[in-house]
């Protein structure tokens, strides 16, 4: 019996060892993989990543990293395959539930966006990345209240977190309180003054107040950090004409005319064609008129032949 003993312990100290080289083997992987992601080395990172699942198949670690590059690099069936095998094997990881809530919203299946955030709140009631990401989720199932309620928890979380700022003045916006959605904007210039959005949205909002000489130095800031917002130079030349500066403003609607697409080319025209009525030039609106005919001539042919 005491030999019987012995070869059974001597059969589970082999498996054992054998166990923990597998292990040290899925680590060492699995620790390549991840120095090769943080220098966005994604194929080098993902042949790691595979071979510490082929060593561990309950690698949770690994599922999720791989998971986050397939994410990063567009491919959200995979990264939501490996996401919920990570999950199935740890359902206590906040980051994991907030990346495929990620996913989520950027399919518009906010109820399941929603459903990851809530878990991820659970998990980590401190997490504001959770709370502005929740607050995505409220805007696209329309609760805007809620929305703004998240965002506001994210703030408190966080105050130098720029992201809950934006999207709590797009909801103060959809909701017409846009003394408080310029305020959110002014703190996410200040925390970030280099996103051209963020003056573009705000100019949106002056323009809603009819703060015309506001439309413009926004307008003018977004355009000067991304010159292909061709919406904003759109609606600096909107603002132009009603500050009745109508140079400026057709100078902005023949740069657009030029160097744009036909759906803000049509806009400009019509612009183009606001301005030569007000001031009674017949020939040039008339010019407008036929431009705007001929666009739109043009892509009806283009449109048929694609059918």
């Amino acid at each position: 019996m005491k030999f019987i003993n012995n070869i059974i312990l001597s059969c589970l100290l082999i498996l054992l060892a054998h166990n923990n080289v597998l292990a040290s083997k899925a680590t060492d992987a699995f620790d390549l993989g991840n120095a090769f992601l943080k220098q966005n080395k994604f194929k080098e990172a993902i042949d790691f990543f595979n071979q510490a699942i082929e060593e561990n198949p309950q690698y949770a670690d690994a599922f999720a990293k791989r998971g986050l590059i397939y994410q990063v690099t567009g491919k959200n069936k995979q990264a939501l395959a490996d996401y919920n095998q990570a999950l199935k094997l740890n359902t206590h990881d906040t980051q994991i539930l907030v990346n495929r809530a990620m996913i989520y919203l950027g399919q518009k299946k906010y109820n399941n966006a929603l459903f990851d955030l809530n878990q991820a709140i659970k998990l980590d009631p401190k997490s504001a990345i959770a709370y502005n990401d929740r607050c995505l989720a409220q805007e696209g199932l329309k609760k805007y209240q809620l929305g703004i309620n998240d965002a506001t928890k994210a703030i408190s979380l966080d105050k130098k977190y720029p992201s809950p700022y934006g999207n709590r003045a797009k909801l103060y916006a959809l909701t017409k309180n846009y003394q408080k959605s310029i305020a959110d904007y002014n703190m996410l210039i200040t925390l970030n003054p280099k996103l051209p959005m963020a003056y573009f949205n705000r100019a949106q909002i002056y323009y809603s107040l009819k703060d015309y000489k506001h439309v413009v130095n926004d307008c003018t800031n977004a355009l000067n950090l991304n010159k292909q917002i061709f919406d904003a130079k759109l609606l600096r030349a909107q603002a132009y004409h009603n500050l009745k500066q109508d140079k400026l403003a057709i100078n902005d609607c023949k740069t657009l005319i030029n160097n744009s697409n036909a759906n803000i080319k049509i806009k400009a025209h019509y612009l183009l064609a606001l301005i030569y009525k007000a001031n009674g030039n017949k020939v040039e609106l008339t010019k407008e008129i036929k431009a705007i005919q001929n666009i739109v001539n043009r892509h009806q042919k283009i449109n048929h032949k694609h059918k």
